[in-house]
């Protein structure tokens, strides 16, 4: 502060120095002890913030590569991956920050996570300890979001841990289906109900399918002397019902054709339901 120097700011403030905290054009003028004046005038820019502004924590499939782009505007990027541009490419789980400098030198910081998930692996328990109620406990892997029941007797379930109340005595095929946005898989076990007293299990006979492997048609044949009500299913092997027909003309031998054709080569699971049980048999669709 020179001796017997005074100055007065166009923000009212006085002496050699002020404070200037919003944008606009500042002039001073000082005086010294000898009567001298001299003026100048400042202007002062207020910078709009850049934000580096990364998605939000992201969830992708495993064996997916994301990229994640940045706002562009930074003179310089420095990812924690070692990436140097605006763009960064991330195969791993993790959590990732990206650091950015201006032209002017101020410095920003964001960070993002990565979770790669799996398609779920389709698992389950029961309990068949309040027959002919069975309780279904999903055991599956991979965070599934959705499931299916199919519980071999014409019923089905789409939620997670269900409950099904058998109203025959027979051996049933569970078809139980775990998806999520990875993928889809299903698991199947077989359940032998016997505690309902004066309703016969379904007679022990064998459901023929032949050709198997074939090219779309299916014959179905059996000794087997069905009556009343008849229902022809068939699943991929996601569990995707497919295939559901009514069958009209009964008779023994039973006979019977099953269409898939134009279905995706694999392996399918048909069901005959019957009112006297059900049978389960595989098929393989060939090219």
């Amino acid at each position: 502060d020179p001796q017997g120097l005074s100055c007065v700011w166009s923000n009212g403030s006085t002496g050699p120095t002020t404070v200037l905290d919003s944008a606009g054009i500042y002039s001073v003028i000082c005086t010294d002890s000898n009567g001298c004046t001299a003026s100048d005038t400042i202007e002062l820019l207020a910078v709009t913030p850049y934000i580096a502004g990364l998605d939000a924590d992201t969830t992708v499939c495993s064996g997916t590569t994301l990229t994640i782009c940045a706002p562009a505007g930074p003179v310089s990027y420095t990812w924690s991956n070692g990436d140097t541009s605006n763009c960064a490419t991330f195969s791993n789980s993790g959590i990732y920050s990206l650091l950015t400098q201006d032209s002017l030198g101020c410095m920003y910081h964001d960070t993002i996570e990565v979770i790669h998930e799996n398609a779920p692996l389709s698992a389950f328990v029961l309990d068949t300890s309040n027959c002919p109620i069975i309780r279904f406990t999903d055991q599956s892997t991979g965070f599934p979001s959705a499931w299916s029941w199919d519980f071999g007797d014409g019923a089905t379930d789409t939620t997670q841990n269900p409950a099904h109340t058998y109203a025959s005595n027979g051996t049933y095929t569970v078809l139980a289906t775990a998806s999520n946005f990875c993928g889809i898989d299903s698991a199947t076990t077989t359940i032998t109900i016997a505690c309902l007293v004066g309703r016969p299990a379904p007679m022990d006979a064998a459901l023929l399918v032949y050709p198997n492997p074939g090219n779309g048609l299916f014959h179905l044949a059996s000794e087997l002397n069905i009556s009343g009500e008849t229902t022809l299913k068939a699943w991929d092997i996601n569990g995707r019902l497919v295939r559901e027909q009514q069958i009209r003309s009964l008779g023994t031998p039973f006979a019977s054709v099953l269409d898939l054709r134009g279905e995706t080569p694999g392996i399918y699971l048909i069901r005959l339901h019957t009112e006297q049980g059900s049978w389960f048999a595989k098929v393989r669709l060939l090219e």
